[in-house]
């Protein structure tokens, strides 16, 4: 009875859990001739077809609804040297106020100073 031939194809895929190497020196014992690059082209070409076992499910995709703006890198650009000047010093100090309070806090307190003198 003649034996039948399979293919290296299906030799490398009948052997899932092998590693490259044990593949080819099982296979060198049996008389078949593979190459560790011939194990990895076939079962890269099984991935993509699907039918492989595949990993995990892996990082999730970036939903369409949140868009992100590019983040700026680098230093935040100076301000132009005359750009401050027309303030005075005490001006200046008003506006870090307002930035660390906030505005509507800023006019509240303003508020509550016009009721107070009068």
């Amino acid at each position: 009875m003649p034996k039948t031939k399979r293919s290296k194809t299906d030799y490398v895929l009948a052997h899932p859990t092998l590693s490259a190497s044990e593949i080819v020196t099982k296979a060198k014992s049996e008389g078949i001739r593979l190459s560790g690059q011939l194990v990895y082209v076939v079962r890269g070409r099984q991935k993509k077809k699907g039918d492989a076992p595949r990993r995990g499910p892996g990082r999730p995709k970036k939903s369409a609804s949140v868009v992100q703006l590019p983040m700026r890198r680098g230093r935040p650009p100076k301000a132009h040297p005359g750009h401050l000047s027309r303030f005075s010093a005490l001006e200046l100090q008003l506006a870090e106020v307002v930035v660390q309070l906030g505005l509507p806090r800023v006019e509240a307190l303003l508020g509550q100073l016009k009721k107070a003198l009068g």
